[in-house]
């Protein structure tokens, strides 16, 4: 995938839906956020891109700041991170066939 497709998707909200929950995007050049919401949380994840394989990291709260900046549980985010990466693969990426890792406080997708 060329980075011209993934820099076009971004500048406008996409998303999917999973029981009210879904991912939506804002741009602003080179960075921008990955969007949340769901019945019980709403927050936004700064992102930039990057180059080679990783096309974007995503900056994620760690597991002591997580539960202030997106007012959900502890034991819920690896499930809601791994939501998130899922989400942004299938989204960001051709035929979604990129794949992300989450990397100390980045949650990086990759083509």
């Amino acid at each position: 995938m060329g980075n011209g497709n993934f820099i076009s998707k971004l500048f406008g909200f996409l998303g999917g839906n999973s029981g009210g929950t879904k991912v939506s995007y804002s741009n602003d050049g080179r960075s921008g956020h990955v969007h949340y919401q769901s019945p019980e949380a709403k927050f936004a994840l700064y992102f930039e891109f990057s180059g080679g394989d990783c096309v974007a990291s995503i900056n994620i709260p760690s597991p002591a700041k997580w539960e202030k900046e997106t007012k959900l549980p502890l034991a819920r985010r690896e499930e809601v991170l791994n939501f998130i990466g899922r989400q942004v693969v299938k989204d960001q990426t051709t035929n979604g066939r990129g794949h992300f890792k989450i990397e100390g406080d980045w949650l990086n997708i990759y083509v």
